[in-house]
C-alpha cells in the first residue's frame, strides 16, 4: 500500500509499505477521505512527520471481538485529542511511527476502536471529514455558549473556523451576524453566506457593531485573525460571552484567554457527542449547503499540489482521497 510523509521544506515522500496487521484491540481502516489540516503546516514546512488526522473510511479488517464489522463506515476521532498540544507533539516526535498519530495520507491505517465513530450511509465521506475539525471545534464552543438562544453574534476571523461558526449560527437561527476580518477572499466568502462584513483595516469595527446591532450576545474570536482581544470585548453586550477558538490547548496561549472581566469560553477540540450532533444536523437539513466548504479534492498522488493549494492558495477545505 502507499502512504505519504511530510519531509520538511514543502516536500512529500511517498512510501510503499506492507498492509498494517491488526492487534487484538485495533482495526485496519481503508481511508476514503482525509482533510488537510492547518495544524500540520509546520510539519510540512519544517519537519519530517507523517500527517493526516481528519479521516473517514471503511473498516477493512478487525478482530471479531470488537464492536464493528468489515465494511462499516467510520470517522476517526483523532487520538491526538489526548495530547495537550498537537504542534508540540509533532515537535517531540519528529519521525514518529506511534499509533498516536493516525497518518491519514495513506491507503490504510490502524487505530484503536475507541478512536472511531460510526457514520450513516447517507453521509458522504468528504462531508464526514468536514464535520470533524472544521465544524467540530466551533460547534463545541458555540454549544457551550448556548448559541441557539442568541439574537446577535460577531465572528472575528473568516478562516474555516470562522466561516463554519457563521454557518452554525445561521443554522441555529441567530438573526444578526457580523463577520470581522481583513482578508478579502475570506470576507467575500462570509458575505456570500448572507452576513454583514467589516474590514477592520479600513473600518472601525467597534463603532460599526455597536451602532448597527448594539453589541453582540456572542463573539467568536479566532486569534490568528489579527484583531485585538481587548477590542473584541468592546463588541460584547453586558451579559454576552466570547467563544475563543484555538488550534490546541497550548499553542495559542490557552490560559491567556481566561479573562475574568468577561465570560469567556475556550474551545480547542470537540467531543464525540458534538460530532454525532453535527451528523444529526446534517441529516435533518440544518447544514444544507455545508459541502460548498469543500473547494478542492485531490488523489493521494497529488498530495503535494493539494498541500500547496491549501497552505498557500485561496481556497476552502481541501480533501485528499487515497
Amino acid at each position: 500500500m502507499q502512504k505519504a510523509t511530510f519531509s520538511g521544506d514543502k516536500q512529500i515522500i511517498f512510501i510503499d509499505s506492507d498492509m498494517p496487521e491488526t492487534e487484538d484491540d485495533k482495526l485496519v481502516i481503508r481511508v476514503r477521505a482525509c482533510g488537510i489540516s492547518s495544524q500540520e503546516k509546520t510539519a510540512y514546512l519544517d519537519g519530517q512527520h507523517k500527517a493526516g488526522k481528519e479521516i473517514a473510511g471503511t473498516i477493512h479488517h478487525q478482530n471479531s471481538s470488537l464492536n464493528f464489522s468489515n465494511g462499516d463506515r467510520v470517522a476517526v476521532y483523532s487520538p491526538l485529542h489526548r495530547q495537550p498540544s498537537i504542534s508540540n507533539f509533532i515537535k517531540a516526535h519528529p519521525k514518529s511511527d506511534s499509533i498516536e498519530y493516525p497518518h491519514g495520507f495513506a491507503e490504510n491505517i490502524i487505530l484503536s476502536e475507541e478512536d472511531i465513530i460510526p457514520i450513516p450511509d447517507a453521509v458522504e465521506m468528504d462531508t464526514a471529514v468536514l464535520l470533524l475539525d472544521t465544524f467540530g471545534t466551533p460547534s463545541h464552543g458555540l454549544r457551550m455558549a448556548n448559541a441557539e438562544n442568541a439574537k446577535s453574534a460577531c465572528v472575528i476571523g473568516c478562516g474555516l473556523r470562522g466561516l463554519s461558526s457563521i454557518f452554525l449560527l445561521k443554522a441555529w437561527g441567530v438573526e444578526n451576524i457580523i463577520a470581522i476580518g481583513n482578508h478579502p477572499f475570506r470576507l467575500r466568502k462570509a458575505h456570500e453566506m448572507g452576513v454583514d462584513i467589516v474590514d477592520y483595516s479600513t473600518t472601525d469595527a467597534v463603532e460599526y457593531v455597536n451602532t448597527f446591532i448594539g453589541g453582540a450576545d456572542i463573539i467568536v474570536f479566532t486569534p490568528d485573525a489579527g484583531f485585538p482581544f481587548e477590542s473584541s470585548k468592546k463588541l460584547l453586550k453586558k451579559d454576552g460571552v466570547i467563544v475563543v477558538l484555538l488550534h490546541s490547548k497550548e499553542d495559542d496561549g490557552y490560559d491567556l484567554w481566561k479573562d475574568e472581566s468577561v465570560k469567556t469560553i475556550v474551545a480547542w477540540y470537540f467531543t464525540k457527542e458534538d460530532y454525532l450532533k453535527n451528523i444529526e444536523m446534517y441529516l435533518n437539513g440544518q447544514l444544507d449547503g455545508c459541502r460548498s466548504f469543500i473547494s478542492h479534492k485531490f488523489p493521494l498522488e497529488k498530495l503535494q499540489e493539494a498541500c500547496d493549494k491549501y497552505y498557500f492558495g485561496q481556497c476552502m477545505k481541501v480533501i485528499v482521497e487515497p
